[in-house]
């Protein structure tokens, strides 16, 4: 049924799953006007993982699930519920962790059956591999409306407690004892941070 300009074409875990009647256009525009279905329908599916790795988590956290929307040029995962900010920032990782999952799944099949032979699936592969790392690149540029204006605030939340956070903890204190203003660090301080780094790595 059309409604608001989306057509459910299917549910996913009871989650509708929509796509608006303007799609096609920008799946056009992604392929620069030219005639490649391997194109378009990588770039579709590419769209909808993104979507289904946000709703995943917000599943996870037992939050609502309204809609995964295809869009002409993106796509949005609608939910609701009381969620936290840092509930939040991990949501927003969502969608480049399924597409980084896309990316080695593509690779190790690429790597193991060989290059595509058809044009279709060369197209196909293209996207879910080159495209693909560039839009994970762009969708983490640290501003809103993309997911890295809220995915790097779980910088925020690395606890003081953890190794990881004691060596970002010590970072910050040297900045904040003047390190910006020197050129050089002492050789005890190197030293510390050095530890801190073996420390965080050897526990995580």
């Amino acid at each position: 049924m059309l409604r608001d300009g989306y057509l459910t074409i299917g549910r996913y875990r009871g989650i509708p799953l929509r796509v608006h009647v303007m799609t096609p256009l920008g799946a056009l525009v992604f392929s620069a006007f030219r005639f490649e279905p391997g194109t378009w329908l990588a770039y579709f599916l590419l769209i909808l993982l993104h979507e289904i790795g946000h709703a995943l988590l917000v599943m996870r956290y037992r939050l609502g699930v309204l809609s995964v929307d295809i869009q002409a040029f993106g796509g949005s995962c609608r939910w609701a519920g009381p969620a936290t900010a840092q509930q939040r920032s991990v949501i927003a990782w969502g969608g480049v962790l399924a597409q980084a999952a896309v990316w080695l799944l593509t690779f190790g099949v690429v790597a193991f059956a060989g290059p595509p032979r058809s044009w279709f699936w060369r197209d196909f592969v293209y996207v879910f591999t080159t495209t693909n790392l560039w839009l994970i690149a762009l969708n983490l540029l640290p501003f809103a409306p993309l997911d890295g204006g809220e995915a790097w605030k779980i910088t925020r939340f690395i606890g003081s407690s953890s190794s990881v956070g004691r060596f970002f903890d010590r970072i910050r204190s040297l900045g904040r004892r003047g390190l910006r203003t020197r050129s050089t660090v002492s050789a005890d301080e190197a030293r510390r941070i050095a530890k801190a780094f073996e420390d965080a790595v050897r526990r995580r």
